[in-house]
């Protein structure tokens, strides 16, 4: 019985996207990014995962209804286009001579990695074209956010994990990536999983959640504030360090130095009582425990010391040296791109590797030195394109950027990469409709070509 009304209530979701989409584009979009951040990932609907279904439904319903918008193409748009389309071409090159990989293999993992981690982005500028519709689209995901950290915490409290569980109880049979994942309890280990049974998954959204609504005063300030507190509660109780030490090096970075030292100033009482409780209680360990292996992620024998038993600074670099050792005559193409899952079960499934937890080091084996460069070429490009010269919140795109970068520098993205790039596009996009806040509005036609034109002169005058 759960499963069919699991199933009515899918069903439904699909009817609103559909009518939403209908209606206007940017609260169809919107809703695609909440569903994808409130549903698990692994949630099927007639054999498709839903969340590659709802992006099609609404593509298809962008071209049927809102073809305009297509057709008048922002200055924006149009650059993003052409640095995702030069990415993909780079890399899908590249496949054609890693022939470790199967090619086909290589093409199908190219084509769903581009379908469901670049193209959410690449419609932001098209979809919103008014400080209206972006405010409105903000809000929206806002609540997909807190959704999502919440069951975060409460997968932690409450050690179990309910949107998981009933799905899984009827689809383990035909669905072996999420038999895997429900084994040992849902992925669970006195650590917050969220949706996705992934601690690190849930860590890096915890982050980008963090770091793209800390200055969004479009949102309720008690609202924001709450979201903040939960997002860094979630991302502390993944125990993933590397998540954790970013949200640090954000604050540093944005944190305006005189007003912190005020606030230190004003609560010194209350911070020194909370530390010597953090310090002194024994519930509190797993605090001290945390905050100690975060301060020395790069000090394996202090990590030892503590009895750490996560991801090393000598195991990342075990991992380098097989990977550029092992390689040998495909350092420059790479083995193949998807070969991270590929080599399982073959003669390269070594411990060197371990699942090679670095975004860095998957780069190098599936596409190689020169897969390296494309993407360097790539993310310089979208976050340049951040940095428009009468933008005052630069200092904040360059923090939540590296932030992010720091952390795939020592981990896996784990699926959070398309959030990267839609909320590195949101704050671009919304930079743009402050600087000309008439030619993205959605309703423009033949008329207002000149002035589109005259946007662009100046778009890449500034870039």
């Amino acid at each position: 019985m759960s499963f069919y009304i699991l199933m009515t209530f899918i069903i439904i979701i699909f009817v609103v996207e559909i009518v939403l989409s209908i209606r206007k584009a940017s609260l169809g979009f919107a809703f695609y990014i909440f569903f994808r951040l409130s549903f698990p990932p692994m949630v099927r609907f007639l054999g498709l995962s839903c969340n590659s279904l709802f992006l099609a439904i609404f593509l298809i319903i962008l071209l049927l209804f809102h073809f305009r918008l297509i057709r008048y193409i922002s200055p924006l748009a149009k650059k993003y286009l052409i640095y995702a389309t030069a990415l993909f071409i780079g890399i899908f090159s590249l496949s054609f001579f890693s022939q470790f990989v199967p090619i086909e293999y290589q093409h199908k993992h190219i084509i769903q990695f581009f379908y469901t981690e670049i193209i959410p982005f690449l419609l932001i500028p098209i979809v919103l074209r008014n400080s209206k519709d972006n405010n409105a689209f903000i809000r929206i995901v806002a609540l997909g956010a807190l959704f999502n950290v919440l069951y975060g915490l409460f997968t932690f409290l409450s050690n179990s994990n309910p949107l998981v569980e009933m799905y899984g109880a009827y689809t383990e049979d035909f669905d072996s990536d999420f038999a895997l994942s429900i084994e040992g309890r849902y992925g669970l280990s006195s650590r917050a999983v969220g949706i996705y049974s992934d601690k690190i998954f849930l860590s890096l959204v915890s982050l980008l959640i963090f770091t793209f609504f800390y200055n969004k005063k479009q949102l309720n300030k008690y609202f924001r504030v709450s979201l903040l507190v939960v997002s860094f509660l979630t991302c502390f109780l993944t125990t993933q360090r590397t998540a954790l030490l970013c949200i640090c090096i954000f604050l540093v970075m944005v944190t305006n130095k005189k007003v912190l030292v005020t606030l230190i100033r004003k609560y010194a009482l209350i911070i020194s009582c909370l530390f010597i409780i953090i310090i002194v209680s024994p519930p509190f360990q797993i605090v001290r425990e945390s905050v100690y292996s975060t301060i020395y992620i790069f000090d394996d024998a202090k990590q030892e010391k503590i009895g750490n038993k996560g991801s090393s600074l000598s195991m990342r670099l075990g991992q380098l040296d097989s990977v550029i050792e092992i390689a040998g005559p495909y350092i420059l193409q790479g083995f193949g791109y998807g070969f991270s899952s590929y080599r399982i079960g073959t003669s390269l499934n070594s411990a060197e590797f371990y699942g090679l937890e670095s975004f860095v080091l998957q780069i190098i084996a599936n596409s190689g030195m020169i897969g390296m460069l494309f993407w360097i070429l790539f993310l310089y490009k979208m976050i340049r394109l951040s940095f428009l010269r009468n933008d005052d919140n630069k200092k904040y795109n360059v923090a939540y950027s590296l932030s992010y970068l720091i952390a795939i520098l020592m981990t896996d993205t784990s699926g959070s990469f398309f959030l990267f790039l839609l909320f590195l596009s949101v704050n671009t996009n919304k930079v743009l409709l402050n600087s000309f806040p008439s030619y993205l509005e959605k309703k423009w036609g033949k008329s207002r070509f000149n002035e589109h034109y005259n946007v662009e002169k100046v778009f890449n005058q500034t870039n």
